[in-house]
């Protein structure tokens, strides 16, 4: 793999968003896998969690985020 290659881990729930064909559309690889954490995971460090502008406003005002 070289410095340019990304593999970008996704949450199996995640495969109807449109989001992983984009992805590889863009020259990522994906994985898809069952996560613990994050919609998708994209270096040892960074995890994305995807979410609407709706549900992060819910989420921020009854905590569930």
């Amino acid at each position: 793999m070289s410095e340019t290659d990304v593999t970008i881990l996704a949450d199996m729930r995640e495969s109807r968003s449109g989001i992983l064909e984009r992805l590889k559309a863009m020259g990522a690889k994906v994985q898809v896998v069952e996560l613990e954490t994050g919609d998708y995971v994209l270096s040892a460090d960074i995890a994305v969690e995807r979410k609407t502008a709706q549900g992060f406003i819910k989420g921020d005002v009854y905590g569930t985020r």
